[in-house]
């Protein structure tokens, strides 16, 4: 028999890349599809920090998704030995759900991302309202996805693996009257 190796493909893989709609010599949007690293859910049962129980784990980026629920997000994949000592960390504190292979993360960055991500995300995205780390699960579209700002122009999006495509073929059309560079990291 032979040997069966197993590679994991990224969820976006095969998503068109390139450059889309408008090419009039103004900066166009830029979205990237981040190479998979860690998504952890965290689902609170009682007090504690959960930013703390995380240090020295990793270099995770703490985003409230719902009540009591946070995802936890780093760029770099997670090791089960690290997942279990995050674990012990918050046990008694909360559960821990790791969503690395069911989420997919997008980033979206252009001084129009807010005109294009208006045509459907209906939160307000005014940067004195949505400021710099704030975090929406909203839709986006038809897709409920959890949207941050990250930057004075720049937002990342989780959304689940199955729908990873349909999002990105959707922002690309959000993005057409202002042009958007595609890629994959």
């Amino acid at each position: 028999m032979p040997d069966l190796s197993l590679k994991p493909v990224h969820a976006l893989a095969t998503a068109p890349t390139g450059r889309f709609g408008a090419t009039d010599g103004t900066a166009p949007l830029v979205m990237t599809a981040p190479p998979e690293g860690t998504v952890l859910q965290i689902l609170e049962t009682g007090a504690g920090d959960i930013a703390t129980a995380l240090a020295g784990h990793g270099d995770f980026a703490i985003r409230p998704c719902a009540p009591g629920q946070w995802f936890a997000v780093a760029d770099a994949p997670l090791d089960p030995a690290t997942l279990r000592k995050i674990e012990a960390a918050l046990a008694g504190k909360a559960d821990v759900i790791d969503q690395s292979a069911g989420r997919v993360r997008v980033v979206i960055a252009g001084a129009n991302v807010r005109a294009a991500l208006a045509k459907g995300v209906p939160v307000d995205l005014h940067p004195d309202v949505f400021e710099t780390g704030r975090t929406a699960t909203t839709l986006c579209g038809h897709l409920t996805v959890t949207l941050t700002r990250t930057g004075d122009d720049r937002f990342d999006i989780l959304v689940m693996r199955s729908y990873a495509a349909a999002l990105w073929e959707s922002l690309i059309e959000m993005g057409l009257e202002y042009g958007i560079d595609c890629h994959h990291l």
